[in-house]
């Protein structure tokens, strides 16, 4: 083997490594933009709702990004203490305590036992997908909603349903269905879409 042929293989071998290092660097880049800096879904803020009137809405123009980690969408009620009582306050406690009574423990506790599913409350969700200007029926449900999903830090959330959805714009919109008068005084409530969980 001559020293032309053996220099030609090692300059081989060396665009070989270069072009696999490029890929490498493409698919870590991908995946740092769109799985890790841009968010699946948009936007994610809260929209309040007033649970208190039966018929009050809240809807979101939002759009699902195509995602490796994310295809599946939470749809939840929010509800917070109010921050103007200042946290760790007896007014605040009470809050907490009347909140937490309120919203109820999750339904599938680790114990399999569910002391309280806090208050139901009725509403509808449509979903409609937008195409060329054009709202296409995508879900469209009453849902009964009961019991804890997640909480802390005076937060307490609510599921009311998790969607499968492909990339594009979505119309969306929660229908308060009765008037809930037992909800604490002065307690805020948000709907809000956020990602359901990895595939």
């Amino acid at each position: 083997m001559t020293f032309q042929s053996i220099l030609k293989m090692l300059l081989i071998a060396a665009a070989i490594l270069i072009v696999l290092a490029v890929v490498t660097f493409c698919i870590l880049f991908y995946d740092a933009i769109y799985t890790r800096l841009i968010p699946p879904v948009s936007p994610t803020e809260s929209v309040p709702i007033d649970i208190t009137k039966a018929g009050s809405t809240a809807s979101t123009l939002i759009r699902v990004r195509y995602n490796r980690i994310y295809d599946e969408f939470g749809f939840y009620l929010e509800f917070y203490v109010p921050e103007d009582l200042g946290k760790y306050s007896p007014a605040y406690d009470k809050k907490w305590e009347q909140l937490a009574e309120f919203v109820g423990e999750p339904l599938f506790p680790a114990g399999g036992v569910v002391r309280r599913t806090g208050v139901e409350i009725p509403v509808r969700l449509t979903v409609n997908r937008v195409e060329d200007g054009r709202q296409i029926p995508f879900h469209n449900q009453v849902y009964y909603t009961k019991g804890l999903y997640s909480g802390g830090f005076g937060r307490f959330a609510r599921r009311i349903r998790v969607l499968y959805m492909q990339p594009g714009y979505y119309q969306v919109q929660l229908e308060n269905l009765t008037a809930i008068t037992t909800l604490p005084e002065g307690v805020p409530v948000f709907f809000v879409v956020l990602p359901a969980g990895p595939k």
